[in-house]
């Protein structure tokens, strides 16, 4: 059943679906403390992953789920042209899924989500300062422009404790994403972190 709802209710392909399952059976296997959070959460299809995993093995976890609720925002200066073009093209609708639609996926892994999941409506520029985890095992972030994933690693990164894990979905997708982990990382020193590539995303895991 969980893979259906999964793979009903996600954009990502397999192998990134995969690897972020294999980030979470990480920090199960490890007792790695902290609560997750997935920033662009679309349907609620991987945090529906997450869910299942928290309630299956009994964790003292949150998930704070960070979305505009709205569709996405407008690109800005730094993104790609293809990105600006989609939104013109799409304007309201790109990527665009109601709250209620992501409760509803979650309710099918567990009628007590609320008690797990922290959701924050609106832009990350306006909401990360004002609501984020005081520790996070793992963070997915998947909203593809400059400005916003660039917010989220200055906000969250420092808070992701010793072997947790920080997934960039779209990291070699769209420039401007691309462009603000490479200039945020340039400041981490490399032998604090290792990093991979799949299927076009980036996995980094702190030391």
């Amino acid at each position: 059943m969980i893979d259906s709802i999964v793979y009903n209710n996600t954009m990502c392909s397999k192998k990134r679906v995969e690897a972020l399952a294999k980030a979470i059976h990480f920090v199960v296997d490890n007792n790695i403390p902290g609560d997750f959070v997935e920033r662009g959460t679309w349907r609620g299809g991987l945090a529906a992953l997450m869910l299942h995993n928290i309630t299956m093995h009994c964790l003292d976890k949150k998930i704070f789920i960070y979305d505009t609720f709205e569709g996405m925002p407008e690109p800005g200066e730094k993104d790609c042209n293809t990105s600006k073009r989609m939104y013109e093209e799409n304007k309201g609708d790109w990527c665009k899924a109601g709250l209620d639609v992501v409760e509803s996926v979650l309710g099918e892994i567990a009628s007590t989500y609320n008690h797990y999941c922290t959701f924050v409506v609106g832009k990350v520029e306006d909401t990360l300062d004002i609501t984020h985890p005081k520790t996070i095992a793992l963070a997915r972030l998947d909203t593809d422009s400059y400005s916003s994933t660039k917010k989220e690693l200055e906000v969250l990164y420092p808070l992701v404790v010793s072997n947790g894990f920080v997934l960039i979905d779209d990291y070699l997708d769209w420039s401007g994403c691309k462009q603000a982990v490479d200039e945020y990382f340039s400041t981490i020193h490399q032998a604090t972190y290792t990093k991979s590539i799949v299927d076009g995303s980036l996995v980094v895991q702190k030391k």
